[in-house]
């Protein structure tokens, strides 16, 4: 069954049935969605909203993979955006319902489809927990979902190779270039990319690589 996102009218809620997590991370926001809620949806990401938004122009559509707590959207909509959010844990699509608005639905990045395609794709901190043997399929899944010449923005943590977490979280890490190569191979031109700390913890936090890109391939 596919998964497609419209309006995202409050009336209609698919279940999703291609889950591209594997089941103990699934199993982590689930479990833990009230506490990652108050964990991040107060953080301020406006240092990365404003080179993505200059690239995706006013007014845009924008789709918010991995939407989390439902913050981004909230502070998209704020600006003038129509923005809507996916994510694979019903119970944090309920906190970002229930806090921001009609605006999410349940979908997983591998089975997402839209009746229309949007002007950008946000994909921060969600890509990183797929195995790297699927992020291939899943930007070209992304690509799918913008217009040609639309915008991505996806972020990923530094470092070499793909493993658990002690909280059973899957990671799966990468060099600056070797995700932009991953993300240029999938059907994008890489507007920028570059490298910035954590905004969860001031010190001793993860890097993180962001990467700006234009979808330029049918």
């Amino acid at each position: 069954m596919q998964n497609v996102v419209h309006g995202l009218s409050s009336n209609t809620r698919p279940v999703d049935t291609t889950q591209s997590l594997d089941s103990s991370t699934r199993t982590f926001y689930r479990v833990n969605a009230a506490n990652y809620f108050e964990r991040t949806f107060h953080v301020k990401m406006d240092h990365l909203y404003s080179p993505f938004l200059a690239e995706v122009g006013r007014q845009g559509r924008i789709l918010d993979v991995g939407c989390g707590s439902g913050r981004d959207v909230k502070a998209f909509r704020a600006m003038g955006y129509e923005a809507f959010g996916v994510d694979s844990s019903p119970e944090l699509v309920k906190l970002a319902y229930e806090n921001v608005g009609p605006y999410f639905r349940e979908a997983s990045i591998e089975s997402l489809k839209v009746d229309a395609p949007y002007d950008g794709v946000w994909a921060c901190a969600s890509l990183l927990h797929l195995a790297r043997s699927k992020i291939a399929l899943a930007l070209q899944n992304l690509k799918g979902t913008l217009k040609l010449e639309g915008v991505l923005f996806a972020t990923v943590q530094r470092g070499a190779g793909e493993g658990r977490l002690s909280d059973s979280r899957y990671y799966t890490y990468y060099g600056t270039q070797e995700f932009c190569d991953s993300v240029e191979s999938a059907g994008f031109s890489i507007i920028s990319a570059w490298e910035t700390a954590d905004s969860l913890r001031a010190v001793g936090g993860p890097t993180w690589i962001n990467v700006l890109a234009r979808r330029t391939q049918p």
